[in-house]
Parts: C-alpha cells; structure tokens; sequence
C-alpha cells in the first residue's frame, strides 16, 4: 500500500497545476518585462504570464489578440492592470510559477489533498491508503481503509467458512475543484484483498451552493460523508449475507455473469480473466458473482475508467433495489 506521503506526491505530480484565489485585486500588477508580462496578484508573489496564458487573459480582459500585438508591450499591460483591477476577485491558474488560466471564481474550486486527509482522519482514524486512481480532469480516486476490527461474512453450506470485511471509504476529489467531490462506502474482503464500493452511503458535493452540507461547506462535507461510509459497513456485511443466501441456479450462471460483465465495461483482458476464474470454479450464489467482478476490478483491470465503472456495477449489483436487474432466480421469487 502507499504511503500518505508518497499518495500526497503522486497527487502533485498528476496535477501540477495549482488554482490560486485571488479575493481582492486592488493591488493587482501587469508588468511588462524583456522576458515578456508578469503578474503580481497582490504582494511579492509573481507569476510569467506565457504564451499559454496570454490568450486566456486577453479573452477575460476584453482585449482582442491582434490589438495587443499592435500595442506597445508597456501599454497592453497597464490595459490589462486596469481592467483586472475592476474585476475585484479573480481565480489563476498556474503550472509552477507561469500563468495558464484567468477566470472570474468559481470556475476552479481548489481542494488541499493534505486538508483532504486531515479532515476524513476525523471520521476514519489512522486510516491506510488502499489503491490510487487517475481519473479525467485532474482527479483522483483514493480507497482507504480504517484500522477497525474487521466484520465476518457469515455463510452456510459451502460458504460456511466466515468472510472477513475491513471498512474503509472512497474519497474522489479533484485538487483543481474541476469536478464535484465524491465520498462512498467502501469495504475490502480480506481473503482476496478484492475492493468494492457499496451504495448505502453515496454523496457529492456540489459546488455553487447547488447541494452543499450546511453552510455549503466542502470540509463538512468530507467529514460527515466519510464518517456516514465508514459506519456503513454493517449493512454492507449484511447485504454480503443475503448474497450468500441467493444461490444461483448452474443454468442462469453463464447469463447473470455476462450481464454483469457487460455492465461493469472491463476490457478484454480482464473479461476473459474473470471468465477463465468461473469455469475453473462456478458460482454457487449471487456473492461468488460479485467477487468474480470486484477481483477483475481490483487485480486484472489497469484502466482507472473502466475499474471505476466495474465498481459501480459491482455496487449495483448488490444493492438491493438494482440487484433484481441482473438476476433471473430473484426475479422470479419476487
């Protein structure tokens, strides 16, 4: 398992931009330098403003390109200091010390990974990061596990052998604010150290005051998300035990299994991985199916799409509102 540091520098160096909030820009400076222009949002702090990030800041001040390149370099500047000035706040976006972006706030809502980690610490103490996801727009996906006493799985039959669960939560941010925080139950069976998410507990938070905790606030949100997952897993464990109750009948394996192969979007890898594992060992109920897919997910899958996706379908198929899709013996009875 990684480390909170080495998670904390992967997230920098998948992100290496940083959104910086601008809450007043009275003392805000254009210079115009031999290097080319340079913005000073207020103190010492400077950042190049390059040729990445002089279309953007052109666009937000109204400046047509063309007219700026026909200006002298010395009077653009004091153009774009002075309309800058009257925005009043401003967000920038930055790549080490050169200006990428220029857009009103709100835009970019940028969450501290450490902030991140101090504050679900409050709600899962001493927790351990599990896995690490990559995911679009500057996001990642962080499964962590509480140090907790793990929950058995009981079985009968040929399941009687307990199954341990540890608990823990999924954590999706992105440091740059582009994509609305997700907090989600999240549970590791011990025996295959196979992941899952379960949908007990699902939140998101979003930004603009849309669906926000009280007072809008994204550090409660991530404290009273978290704590609600971790607590979740009783009847996560609950669930596990109703699955081992559905036994699936040998003629509905192969068409529950490609129904939910089908909805988890693995890739051809993993698929044929997870088809071999059920023709070596079949199925006998609904939770050998759910781990069949949580293993491909968890220890076959690369893709952070596709195993974010495996998860969700994994999830749904224990829930208990959207397992009847998948499986013909629970239509039947109900």
């Amino acid at each position: 398992m990684p480390t909170r540091e080495e998670t904390l520098e992967h997230i920098a160096e998948m992100s290496n931009f940083r959104a910086v909030q601008v809450k007043d820009t009275a003392h805000l400076r254009v210079l115009a330098t031999p290097e080319g222009f340079q913005m000073r949002p207020g103190g010492r702090k400077s950042y190049r403003i390059g040729e990445e990030g002089i279309v953007p800041t052109l666009a937000f001040a109204g400046i047509p390109k063309g007219l700026a390149t026909a200006l002298n370099p010395r009077t653009t500047a004091q153009a774009l200091e002075e309309v800058l000035r009257k925005a009043g706040a401003l967000t920038l976006l930055a790549r080490e010390e050169e200006l990428t972006d220029v857009t009103k706030p709100g835009k970019y809502n940028p969450i501290d990974p450490e902030r991140v980690f101090r504050t679900v610490e409050r709600s899962v103490p001493d927790f351990e990061v599990h896995r690490i996801l990559d995911l679009p727009h500057h996001t990642v996906s962080l499964q962590l596990l509480g140090v907790d006493e793990p929950r058995p799985v009981r079985g009968e039959g040929h399941a009687a052998v307990n199954d341990l669960i540890r608990a823990g939560v999924l954590v999706e941010f992105s440091p740059l604010g582009l994509t609305d925080p997700l907090v989600q139950a999240f549970a590791m069976r011990l025996v295959c150290t196979n992941g899952a998410v379960a949908n007990d507990v699902l939140r998101e938070f979003h930004f603009g005051g849309r669906r926000g905790g009280e007072g809008d606030d994204v550090w409660q949100f991530f404290r009273k998300s978290a704590r609600e997952a971790y607590r979740a897993i009783g009847r996560i464990v609950e669930r596990y035990e109703q699955l081992r109750r559905d036994e699936v009948a040998p003629a509905d394996r192969a068409m529950i299994l490609a129904a939910v192969i089908k909805e988890a979007g693995l890739g051809q890898e993993a698929r044929a991985a997870i088809e071999a594992r059920a023709l070596e060992n079949p199925p006998q109920n609904a939770f050998d199916v759910y781990n069949l897919i949580t293993w491909g997910s968890s220890h076959v899958e690369q893709d952070s799409r596709r195993v974010r996706r495996a998860q969700r379908a994994a999830a749904n198929f224990s829930a208990a509102e959207t397992h009847l899709r998948f499986c013909p013996t629970c239509r039947h009875t109900h």
